[in-house]
Formats: C-alpha cells, structure tokens, sequence
C-alpha cells in the first residue's frame, strides 16, 4: 500500500487520459472532415478491438459471454469516452 499501488495507479490514470485523449482527436478529426455517420466507427472500433482482446485472452470459451462483454466494457470505456466527447465537440461546432 506504500509505493507501488500508487504508481500502478497513475500509470493506469495516464494511460486511461491518453487513451482518452487520443480517440477524441481521431474522432474529431473524422467528424470535421467526414461527418458524424463515418467518426461512429471509431467508438465501435474501440469496443470491437477491446472485445476481440478478451475473447482471445480467456481462450474463446463460450459460457461467459456476458463477463467478456463487461470486461472488454471496462477496457474500451476512456477511449469511447473520449470519442464521444469529440463527437458532441464536432456537432457543436458545424
């Protein structure tokens, strides 16, 4: 509890921000040049990606599909996060 959690913690903060920060730029740029229909594929990307991760860590088993849809939720969730807050950014600005 003294020093190590407390980094894995930061690094995991960090991480999340820059996942975050990097889905709501692609998204975002996406939006402004392509429009709104085609910058949803970055969000649905995301959580495709984090699904397809799980699944393949837990060997493809096919009784826990509701676990494998939360963990891969969890995974997904900053960088979906971050596209959607470019999307409503976007549509602000047109």
């Amino acid at each position: 509890m003294f020093g190590i959690e407390s980094d894995l913690i930061r690094y995991l903060v960090a991480l999340g921000v820059g996942t975050a920060l990097t889905a709501a730029i692609i998204t975002w740029v996406m939006a402004r040049r392509h429009g709104w229909k085609a910058a949803l594929l970055v969000p649905l990307a995301i959580f495709l990606g984090a699904v397809g991760m799980v699944w393949r860590i837990t060997g493809q088993g096919g009784g826990a599909n509701l676990d494998l849809i939360g963990m891969a939720s969890v995974l997904a969730a900053p960088g979906i996060f971050g596209a959607l807050i470019a999307l409503l950014i976007a549509a602000r600005r047109r």
